[in-house]
């Protein structure tokens, strides 16, 4: 995240450099062609590492994925194990839909 921002940061300090020093013309320069796919590339970046963030926190919401994950094992002070549901399991994904609900309401 940090690396696609500071690139941004320097894109833009060379875009403005390069419409300074460049003479104005009515045509498409290969520099602006470049600028713009680095731009391009870069926000591209930004999105899918939003994405994928977004997806590991909350996981997808639909119900039709049957993948049931890690279920994890907690191991109490008394010695006796208990089940966790795990991230993917249905319980665990009803769970986090009724907080994500509950979060939109209360904006």
């Amino acid at each position: 995240m940090g690396l696609a921002v500071t690139t941004t940061l320097t894109l833009m300090g060379m875009v403005n450099s390069v419409f300074q020093t460049s003479p104005d013309t009515s045509y498409l320069k290969a520099m602006d062609v470049w600028l713009v796919t680095c731009f391009t590339f870069t926000f591209v970046v930004l999105g899918e590492f939003c994405t994928v963030i977004g997806l590991s926190q909350y996981g997808p919401l639909d119900s039709s994925s049957s993948c049931d994950g890690d279920k994890s094992v907690k191991v109490s002070g008394e010695g006796f194990v208990e089940r966790s549901s795990g991230r993917n399991s249905k319980a665990g994904r009803r769970e986090r839909k009724i907080q994500l609900a509950a979060k939109l309401e209360t904006w």
